[in-house]
């Protein structure tokens, strides 16, 4: 008898808390004409970034640390055309 109630009140793990929710998304076309989306996606307590073009062929998801350092990048383009020297790796090396 202790079985079949333990069975019926065992604990189960939500499949969907582990799932990404979309918290928003913004979507335009770049210079080639390609529909670009960039999405937030959440589940709880981790939230990312996702940047996908229109055809699901090419996806990139960022965590908020990469998106930080993503946007340093991009404001150092707007504001002077060229991306900062942020360590002492040779040009074309991968930021880790």
């Amino acid at each position: 008898m202790f079985k079949r109630i333990k069975r019926f009140f065992s604990k189960t793990k939500n499949k969907k808390r582990d799932e990404y929710q979309t918290a928003g998304t913004v979507a335009f076309k770049d210079l080639k004409g390609t529909k670009t989306i960039l999405e937030i996606k959440s589940n709880g307590n981790n939230t990312m970034l996702l940047l996908r073009d229109g055809e699901d062929k090419v996806e990139f998801a960022f965590d908020p640390e990469i998106t930080s350092i993503l946007t340093v990048l991009l404001q150092s383009y707007l504001l002077h055309g060229i991306f900062p020297d942020l360590t002492d790796t040779k040009e074309g090396e991968f930021y880790e």
